[in-house]
C-alpha cells in the first residue's frame, strides 16, 4: 500500500466541473448510471477525506519513501542508525532473557562499543511494526498503543521471518557480528521448534537473569501498566499497585527461566551467564566478558562508554515491595 495522497476514486474537488459521462444530462455518455457512479465516488471521497482529517488531528504523519522517521515508535529503528552493510555474512549471537533483567542495558552497551552489532528485540511487536514500515508496508503507520499486540501475535511464517531477519541483519551488524535479543515468549512464538540456527546459522548465546525475582516482578508489573519499558519512554498511565499482577509476573519469571533452561539442555547450549546484579555493579566488566565470549580480539582493553539508559526504579517500586511482603 502506497502513502496516502491524491488517488482516483476520491471524487471531484469542490467546485470542479463534472467530467464527461457523469452529468447524467441529455449529452451524457452514461446517463443515470453515470449519476449513480458519481454519487458513490463522492461518498467514498467524503469518507476518505474524513479519515485523513482524523489522522491529521491525531498527529498522524503520512509516511513517504525514505522518510520513515516521523512514524517510527523507536527512533533507533530509523535509517540514521543504520550500520554499514557487512562485507561478509556476520556471525550471530542471541541474548536470551526475560523482561526487567537488564538485558536492554547490556545490549545498548554492546551497541555503543561498535564491535558487536546493534542487538535489540528485533522480533517484538514494536520492532516488527517499525521495520515493516521501513520495508514500505505503510499500513503499519496506524498501528500503535494497544494495537501493537496484534502484530505477528502468532509468529511470522518462516519465509517472512527469514526476510525480516535478513533485512535487520544487513543494517544492524558491525565487527562481523549480529545480535538478537529474545525473551522466552519470542522463542515460543517465532521458533516453536527451537531451531534458530536454520535462520541465523551457528550461534553464541548470552543468558541474562536477575537474582532478585521480586524486584524483577514489580518492575515488570509496573512497565506493563505504564507502557514505559525504558527510561527514554514516557508512561502512558500512572502505576497502580496490584498484588495479583505482581504474583502473575513472578510465575511468568519462573516459567520463562524453566523454558530457557530446557531449550539450552535440548540444544546442547552452554551460554555465558550474566545477571542484573552484575550489570548494575560492573557494566564495563560484564560487557568486556560478553565481547570476549563472542570472540572479539583484546576484549579486555575495550573502552565501554557510559550507559545511555537510566535506572527506572524509584520510591514506587520500594513501596510496592514493602506492601507485597
Amino acid at each position: 500500500m502506497g502513502p496516502p495522497g491524491a488517488r482516483p476514486g476520491w471524487g471531484p474537488a469542490p467546485g470542479a466541473p463534472p467530467g464527461p459521462g457523469v452529468s447524467g444530462g441529455a449529452g451524457s455518455l452514461t446517463g443515470a448510471s453515470g449519476s449513480l457512479a458519481q454519487a458513490r465516488s463522492v461518498r467514498r471521497g467524503s469518507r476518505r477525506s474524513i479519515q485523513l482529517r482524523f489522522r491529521m488531528a491525531r498527529g498522524y504523519h503520512a509516511p513517504r519513501p525514505g522518510i520513515a522517521g516521523p512514524v517510527l515508535l523507536d527512533p533507533k529503528n530509523g535509517p540514521d542508525h543504520d550500520l554499514p552493510p557487512p562485507p561478509t555474512p556476520p556471525r550471530s549471537y542471541v541474548v536470551a532473557s526475560l523482561p526487567r533483567t537488564g538485558s536492554t542495558l547490556l545490549c545498548d552497551a554492546l551497541w555503543a562499543t561498535g564491535l558487536a552489532g546493534a542487538p535489540q528485540e528485533h522480533l517484538n511487536p514494536m520492532q516488527l511494526r517499525d521495520w515493516s514500515l521501513r520495508a514500505g508496508r505503510w499500513r503499519y503507520a496506524l498501528i500503535r498503543g494497544p494495537l501493537l499486540a496484534l502484530v505477528a501475535r502468532r509468529g511470522l511464517p518462516p519465509a517472512k521471518l527469514q526476510a525480516h531477519l535478513d533485512r535487520v541483519r544487513a543494517a544492524r551488524s558491525s565487527g562481523g557480528l549480529y545480535g538478537l535479543k529474545l525473551h522466552a515468549h519470542h522463542l515460543t512464538r517465532h521458533f516453536p521448534t527451537g531451531d534458530l540456527e536454520s535462520f541465523l546459522g551457528p550461534l553464541r548465546w548470552i543468558y541474562v537473569t536477575r537474582d532478585d525475582k521480586l524486584s524483577q516482578a514489580i518492575s515488570w508489573a509496573r512497565a506493563q501498566q505504564t507502557g514505559a519499558w525504558a527510561s527514554w519512554q514516557r508512561p502512558d498511565l500512572p502505576p497502580v499497585y496490584s498484588r495479583r499482577r505482581i504474583t502473575r509476573c513472578l510465575a511468568q519469571i519462573h516459567e520463562g527461566e524453566a523454558l530457557w533452561e530446557a531449550h539450552f539442555a535440548a540444544r546442547g547450549v552452554t551460554p555465558l551467564r550474566l545477571s542484573y546484579e552484575q550489570l548494575a555493579q560492573d557494566l564495563p566488566g560484564a560487557v568486556r566478558a560478553a565481547l570476549a565470549w563472542l570472540g572479539v580480539a583484546e576484549a579486555e582493553a575495550v573502552e565501554v562508554p557510559p550507559p545511555r539508559l537510566k535506572r527506572q526504579a524509584d520510591g514506587v517500586n520500594a513501596a510496592w515491595r514493602a506492601r507485597f511482603e
